[in-house]
């Protein structure tokens, strides 16, 4: 069972419903007592008084154990969604194969190894969806989605395919199969280094598989080696590396806006 709560991505949650009510199936609406009454009237609109129950906010606290706002739903996807991007781009729905994500739906994925802060997870997946990614691939030993991820990712998480592996070598092998060019952000540099500013050097595709990695040490050795390209973000400060959300952001961006 599935769970989404905090009031805008519930509201996010409900707009799908809407549009979609046969993909999910509710099973419970807890919200808090004395809640929003134009809020208490849009579930009413949709049909979905009877899965409703009022609680203190104390009660909600014990369900959810994360920062609710009041607000807080169980339901299960029965078929999944189909999510288009604005660029007619058709996402891979949650739990397929990932062979199948792979040779079916082309475009930019997003691989994260080893990020050990859920927050940067969170913000990762939030960046990712905003800027148009397909997918993520989450591996490695570190954050996993757990209720901090998915506060901070707000209601990305509706949008977006999140597949979790332990082992990045695998997936990089099973992209190279599909001919997905394998790009790493990394600080280090090499003869594969492309300085962002010469981002046409790398060949354009509509499969491109990026890498991220720890916050600590960035990408494992066996990962750069096995990747076509380095990206390389030009810093003229004194700080020596930017953040790893920072450093997807900027990348993911430019990426996009070279095969776009």
């Amino acid at each position: 069972m599935q769970k989404i709560f905090g009031k805008k991505p519930v509201i996010e949650f409900l707009k799908l419903y809407k549009q979609n009510p046969n993909i999910y199936k509710i099973y419970k609406i807890y919200i808090k007592n004395n809640f929003s009454k134009n809020f208490v009237k849009f579930l009413n609109q949709l049909n979905l008084l009877n899965y409703v129950e009022t609680k203190t906010e104390e009660e909600i606290d014990k369900i959810i154990h994360s920062k609710h706002q009041g607000i807080v739903i169980f339901y299960q996807e029965e078929l999944p969604p189909e999510i288009r991007l604005k660029n007619h781009l058709l996402r891979p729905p949650k739990n397929l194969p990932v062979k199948q994500v792979l040779a079916t739906y082309h475009g930019v994925y997003v691989l994260t190894d080893r990020i050990q802060d859920p927050h940067n997870l969170g913000s990762i997946i939030r960046t990712s969806e905003a800027l148009g990614a397909m997918g993520i691939f989450i591996t490695g030993k570190g954050a996993r989605i757990n209720p901090t991820v998915e506060r901070v990712a707000t209601s990305s998480l509706l949008y977006i395919s999140c597949f979790e592996f332990s082992n990045a070598h695998y997936l990089i092998k099973e992209a190279k199969k599909y001919d997905y060019y394998i790009l790493a952000s990394t600080t280090k540099t090499s003869q594969k280094s492309i300085p962002l500013k010469e981002i046409y050097k790398i060949p354009k595709s509509n499969k491109y598989l990026l890498l991220v990695g720890s916050e600590s040490d960035g990408l494992k050795p066996i990962l750069l080696k096995n990747s076509d390209y380095w990206l390389e973000i030009p810093l003229l400060g004194k700080t020596e590396s930017l953040n790893v959300n920072q450093a997807l952001s900027i990348l993911l961006y430019e990426l996009l806006q070279y095969i776009y």
